[in-house]
């Protein structure tokens, strides 16, 4: 019989955060992307239950303005790349997990590679789908996919075209995955956060510098999309010309999210991975 995933909150400083639990064993935290209606939830659910049965104890939480995680005025809190470094932390220590495995997609990984930067010694392994780190705030024209993700509304339409970019043209949008994201959305302190989120990111980009890439010693395998509208694959092949033990895994027709569209081969790839002394 399967092992249920608990619905669980944890104060982390001074905000009550949400996160789903499964399994025993090594801890993993999976660590959901920036899109407007990303939640902990809805990036990992589906995989989950098969981390738990290889051995892990698995955690997926939502960070800080986004999903059921308490969310700030944007008045009183910066919606920066940092606070959310720091949010994981302090996740790992209230939970008293000594050391982890960090699971990101996109922003989730840009927050991952922070917390290895700033905390190796919370960090095991490190696995990373279409992360962000190298992305500088530029002037002029931005991608068409990352401009659907930073200018969004509150809207179906909008979230429609939003799940369109994150994906290949070939994966298959429900209905059901529209509508779970849009309503995250409708609540106005979370659509607050979003914006406040996507406007700092369009002033401040999300980007590591090389002498704070290559000071991670920790082993990272880099899973992208070939086809990635929001964060393009040069951007991993960077990564791991700079971290000394990094892999790239480059997925043929894939987008932005590699756990939702090719599940399989992301959770046989990450478990050989861990599992790999």
């Amino acid at each position: 019989m399967q092992e249920a995933i608990q619905e669980k909150y944890v104060h982390v400083h001074g905000l009550n955060t949400h996160y789903w639990e499964v399994g025993e064993g090594e801890p993993i935290i999976f660590i959901h992307g920036g899109g407007a209606g990303a939640d902990g939830w809805g990036n990992w659910n589906h995989l989950m239950p098969q981390f738990a049965k290889e051995g892990y104890r698995v955690l997926a939480l939502d960070m800080v303005g986004f999903g059921s995680t308490e969310t700030p005025d944007p008045q009183n809190y910066e919606y920066s790349n940092d606070n959310r470094v720091k949010h994981v932390i302090a996740f790992i220590e209230a939970l008293d997990l000594q050391q982890v495995h960090l699971v990101g997609n996109s922003m989730g990984g840009a927050a991952s590679l922070g917390v290895a930067i700033q905390r190796p010694e919370l960090v095991q392994k490190i696995v990373l789908l279409g992360s962000a780190g190298r992305h500088r705030p530029k002037e002029g024209e931005q991608s068409k996919a990352l401009l659907t993700l930073q200018d969004y509304e509150y809207g179906w339409d909008q979230m429609y075209q939003i799940v369109r970019s994150l994906t290949n043209d070939r994966f298959e949008i429900s209905d059901d995955l529209v509508n779970y994201r849009l309503k995250f959305t409708a609540k106005p302190e979370v659509m607050r956060a979003y914006q406040a989120t996507m406007k700092w990111v369009k002033e401040n980009g999300m980007y590591y510098e090389d002498e704070e890439l290559r000071s991670i010693r920790h082993h990272i395998m880099l899973i992208h999309g070939k086809n990635d509208k929001v964060v393009p694959a040069a951007d991993s092949w960077e990564i791991l010309n700079l971290v000394d033990n990094a892999s790239l895994y480059v997925l043929p027709n894939c987008g932005h999210w590699v756990m939702l569209e090719y599940p399989e081969q992301f959770t046989e790839a990450t478990v050989r991975f861990l599992k790999t002394p």
